[in-house]
């Protein structure tokens, strides 16, 4: 293979490359457009702010403190307290209804009847 034949290749590589990230740019700022639509105040007032959002919440924050104190998991460590049955759906705290998930698996399935 010739020099100027492969700097040719290296070129074409390169530049589909840089197509590539173009695309992926782009993607992002789409992404990045839709964060800033979302009006948070207005959802915590409409939402996050009832006495009952904020019961339900302080049971998931307690949940998730018992099990760092138990060492159980740790802040960073990609792990939820998963509740079996749902706050939402009735379930408490107790040792029987809670578990250690990963926030992958945890996130995907929620809401879906586990």
């Amino acid at each position: 293979m010739k020099k100027s034949e492969l700097k040719e290749m290296i070129i074409d590589i390169l530049s589909e490359i840089a197509d590539k990230v173009d695309i992926i740019s782009a993607e992002d700022a789409d992404e990045e457009e839709l964060e800033e639509d979302r009006d948070y105040k207005a959802e915590y007032q409409n939402y996050h702010s009832k006495p009952d959002q904020k019961k339900n919440r302080a049971k998931r924050n307690n949940a998730r403190r018992r099990f760092e104190r138990e060492g159980r998991v740790s802040k960073g460590d990609g792990n939820d307290v998963d509740h079996k049955n749902p706050i939402r759906s009735g379930g408490g705290n107790d040792d029987t209804n809670l578990r250690v998930r990963t926030v992958k698996s945890n996130r995907s399935d929620n809401g879906q009847g586990k």
